[in-house]
């Protein structure tokens, strides 16, 4: 039966005409709801059922309808009307226009939510309605907009600054100043995130493990899916055993709010532990400097990170089914800085070191370097 079923399914998909009601008479068998659309979670098909309302390519209204009729020069157009307006409202303007182009290549209706700080992904726009989007808006300004805009402005707002700075330039306070700082200038650290073990989360939480001297040494974690029981054997040196019971773990390492940082649960189980662990120091370090961390999307920050191969998870053959697309990004190292980078929209260099014991050292070393360089 289900050879037949699924030989039937073929045909139909290749244009042969299926009575489905005679088909499945007397099988008890009931049309369900279609799935929800992945991103915005709402149903977008006509109230008769079928998807025929659905904007397409092809049906989409001419692009080129947006530009006034007689209208030459659309970017000085717009580059006059905003001038008119405060940096905020022209922001907000342009915001419009990026928004207007994401339901318009998502066929969305018209009162649809396009949140300004989710990424282009999260809303649905992929490399081929990415490109579209492209069209759309070079249509609406007359800018030259490039055809990567959705993977180096990754969010609506990102993309109304980028607009923003190509029609009116790079605000003052922007600008790229290049200064010969001493070599002996001094660095402050003015924020701090730490996870150790001994469920040490903070610098105070660190400082307090220290004047204190309490022992961080615990029972192995039981949380992970390992076989405690089994890894125990008195005799040192058998493979794949160990003959200690303790050791340093953090143990809220699991706890990981992947849907904080805009990342699937999937691709938060197959993240090294250290990526994870940097995502979530690096924000709260931000927020102990009293920096909002949104507020530097776009900035030339940079992210230094030490980072050691770990050998996480499975190798790339051996990946469970469904989580093949992750296995590469979620265990390399040289990811780790850059995920940082993408998570806050940094715009600086982004870079991983691993040179052993002394990755931690040297990565601040750039830092530092970048800093007195400017």
């Amino acid at each position: 039966l289900r050879r037949f079923l699924t030989s039937v399914a073929e045909a139909f998909v290749q244009g042969v005409d299926v009575s489905w009601p005679a088909l499945f008479e007397g099988t008890g068998a009931r049309t369900v709801d279609l799935p929800t659309y992945p991103f915005q979670r709402r149903h977008y098909w006509a109230p008769d059922g079928s998807a025929s309302a659905a904007l397409t390519l092809d049906s989409r209204p001419d692009e080129a309808a947006a530009v006034p009729s007689g209208t030459t020069d659309p970017a000085g157009q717009l580059r006059q009307d905003l001038l008119t307006l405060t940096a905020t409202e022209q922001i907000e303007r342009l915001l419009g226009q990026v928004r207007d182009g994401v339901v318009t290549v998502l066929g969305l209706d018209a009162d649809a939510e396009v949140r300004a700080e989710a990424t282009f992904k999260e809303l649905g726009v992929e490399s081929l309605t990415g490109v579209e989007l492209k069209n759309h808006l070079r249509s609406r300004t007359g800018l030259h907009v490039p055809t990567s805009l959705i993977y180096d402005c990754p969010t609506p707002l990102a993309a109304a600054h980028h607009l923003r700075d190509k029609l009116l330039g790079r605000p003052q306070e922007q600008a790229v100043v290049r200064t010969d700082t001493p070599v002996d200038e001094p660095i402050a650290i003015v924020g701090m995130g730490c996870r150790f073990p001994g469920g040490v989360s903070s610098p105070e939480g660190l400082w307090d493990l220290v004047a204190s001297g309490v022992d961080a040494v615990s029972p192995f974690p039981t949380d992970r899916g390992w076989d405690v029981a089994g890894l125990f054997d008195p005799e040192p040196g058998v493979p794949g055993r160990t003959y200690v019971r303790e050791g340093g773990f953090l143990h809220d390492a699991g706890e990981f709010d992947a849907g904080f940082f805009g990342i699937s649960p999937r691709e938060a189980l197959v993240m090294d532990p250290q990526q994870r662990l940097l995502l979530e120091t690096s924000w709260e370090a931000l927020e102990r400097a009293g920096i909002d961390p949104h507020a530097l999307r776009g900035s030339r920050t940079g992210v230094y990170a030490g980072v050691m191969a770990q050998e996480y998870g499975p190798r790339l053959h051996e990946g469970a089914d469904g989580y093949e697309g992750y296995l590469l990004t979620g265990s390399s190292s040289s990811v780790a800085s850059g995920r940082i980078s993408y998570v806050l929209g940094l715009e600086g260099p982004a870079v991983t070191v691993d040179t052993a014991c002394s990755s931690s050292l040297v990565a601040l070393h750039l830092a530092v370097r970048a800093l007195r360089g400017g």
